[in-house]
């Protein structure tokens, strides 16, 4: 979702001392339950800007002492994301991510059952590497090949985090959301056979809230679901480290912060759920009645059969105090 010159920041649009740490943005996912049985997958474009300034770092010019702090910027058109969702049953869901930060596996709990409303919790972990390398390579009038300046990097990158997510009959749905980065990212060069090789090692490790706002229209099978997501991250450190031959140079640094956003339009295509449980009495379908009319009619009496069986629990109080 971000532009940079290295193929690595293209490839995860992310990165290091370089580029910008990876991140996960889009939601496109619906706290109601989509069925015991059913997978959704969804697929969701549009466009990203994200912003970081890294933390300031003290250094000399010439006998003057100075901090750098380094503003990266990046917009990318498209900025795409996917999601995969599998019920297990009206309460629990697996849901896969992908994105930027890596792949990133979680759970949906849906928390309760109603006609209006649903709300849902989704802790969720993600991973991400990448890897990408170059060379110069001279060719000489005897006959050598010589390979000049052989550069490598590595990126490695975690998310752990928790949303909070609610969805109305409506079709509105949105989220909050707390994830914990870490952006790992190592660079060796040599720039010949006579010069000590270059290891630059950077471990960014930063705290991203992010919050979803977005609507899902039903179209049969297919959803679209228009959303915009934004994220802040007001806290971002990191760990420096440099090598040159057997001289090594550590140092931390603190006080970074970021923001993104990124609007765009999810398609979604679910399959059906699995028929009742046995000890569930089966409903029958009406005549001329599709799909998501009968689902609607199951989860209608799931409310129904909660309902009174509170209503009665609370009469069997009543008679109890009396």
């Amino acid at each position: 979702m971000r532009f940079a010159v290295p193929m690595l920041c293209s490839v995860l649009g992310v990165a290091g001392s370089a580029c910008l740490t990876p991140r996960s943005l889009s939601y496109q996912t619906m706290a109601a339950p989509i069925g015991r049985g059913a997978t959704e997958v969804n697929v969701f474009g549009g466009f990203g800007y994200v912003s970081q300034t890294d933390p300031p770092v003290s250094a000399t010019e010439g006998t003057e002492p100075v901090t750098n702090q380094v503003q990266r910027r990046g917009f990318g058109l498209p900025a795409a994301e996917a999601n995969i969702q599998h019920g297990f049953s009206d309460h629990v869901a697996l849901n896969i991510h992908a994105s930027s930060a890596g792949l990133q596996p979680g759970m949906k709990f849906t928390t309760n059952k109603s006609k209006v409303a649903h709300f849902a919790i989704m802790p969720a972990v993600a991973f991400g590497y990448a890897s990408v390398g170059s060379s110069t390579f001279q060719s000489h009038v005897d006959g050598r090949l010589t390979e000049v300046n052989p550069t490598a990097t590595t990126s490695f990158s975690f998310l752990a985090g928790l949303k909070f997510l609610a969805s109305h009959r409506s079709g509105v749905y949105g989220g909050l959301g707390y994830d914990l980065l870490i952006h790992r990212i190592l660079t060796t060069s040599a720039p010949s056979s006579m010069v000590d090789r270059t290891e630059t090692l950077t471990v960014s490790i930063g705290h991203q809230i992010s919050a979803a706002i977005g609507f899902d229209v039903a179209l049969g099978r297919v959803h679209l679901r228009p959303e915009i997501a934004a994220a802040v991250y007001p806290g971002v450190s990191q760990d420096l480290s440099t090598r040159v031959g057997s001289t090594q140079s550590d140092r931390s640094v603190n006080g970074g912060f970021g923001w993104a956003i990124m609007p765009g339009l999810g398609i979604s295509v679910a399959t059906d759920p699995l028929p009742p449980e046995p000890d569930e009495p089966a409903v029958e379908e009406n005549e001329g009645e599709d799909d998501e009319e009968r689902q609607r009619r199951v989860r209608k009496r799931h409310t129904l059969e909660e309902e009174e069986e509170e209503e009665n629990r609370l009469k069997r109080r009543q008679v109890e105090e009396d």
